[in-house]
């Protein structure tokens, strides 16, 4: 059987270690749009002494978005404090829905941000902070927004920071109504331990829509006893239609 030079996983992130386990044993590069640690860290961990690449986390966030960050530090000399905001959502959300949200993307990658703690940067020491948390309000290009923490979205930029950052955390964007909804059903409601079922509940009920974006938002402060300085890009991506 031939075997071509790569493989790239746009499948759910619960699928690709057999798709590493494959890339491995026929040494062949493997690429995914995963933004799951853990896949991250097994692709890793397969990385050692092998002769191919392994490059997960290839999406918007991470991916490109670790790109834009990268690209605001090098233009200031001592960067100390990174917010970064992104969300997957319908164009126009559902009035009459308290979920405010659609199927756009894989449901199982939802729910694991949504479940699995939050790596940031807080007082220039690493961190793990609780899903859902830090809530706050936000508006991005004269649209108001709900941001929390979620995980696997700031990938390895977390890692590879310059020593002047004092923070750096990643939340995900959503409509105003979304947390609420979503804190009841994971959290008081225990489905964070019955992901299955939730995912379950979500297909079933979630519309689905080709009328999404994308909105990304990169802030990076340069801070000192008396001056701050301040870089911002914001861009939302829509559908390329044909």
């Amino acid at each position: 059987m031939h075997w071509a030079q790569l493989m790239l996983s746009a499948l759910p992130h619960h699928c690709n270690q057999i798709i590493i386990d494959q890339a491995t044993k026929h040494q062949i590069h493997y690429f995914d749009l995963s933004e799951s640690e853990i896949i991250r860290d097994y692709a890793w961990q397969q990385s050692h002494n092998a002769q191919n690449l392994y490059m997960p986390q290839c999406g918007i966030a991470p991916g490109l978005i670790n790109i834009i960050t990268y690209d605001l530090l090098k233009k200031m000399d001592n960067p100390t404090d990174i917010n970064i905001r992104v969300g997957a959502l319908p164009q126009q959300p559902n009035p009459q829905s308290q979920l405010k949200y659609a199927h756009t993307w894989s449901l199982d990658g939802v729910i694991e941000e949504y479940a699995r703690p939050a790596s940031t940067i807080t007082h220039g020491k690493s961190e793990q902070r609780p899903a859902l948390g830090d809530y706050e309000q936000i508006c991005i290009m004269d649209q108001n927004y709900e941001a929390f923490n979620t995980s696997g979205g700031i990938g390895s930029l977390i890692h590879n920071l310059p020593k002047s950052i004092q923070s750096c955390n990643y939340k995900t964007l959503r409509y105003p109504g979304h947390h609420h909804a979503m804190t009841l059903l994971l959290q008081e409601l225990n489905l964070q331990e019955k992901p299955e079922v939730l995912i379950q509940i979500l297909e079933e009920n979630l519309p689905t829509t080709q009328n999404d974006h994308v909105i990304c938002q990169v802030t990076i402060h340069e801070k000192s006893p008396t001056t701050t300085t301040t870089l911002s890009w914001s861009k939302a991506y829509h559908p390329i239609k044909k």
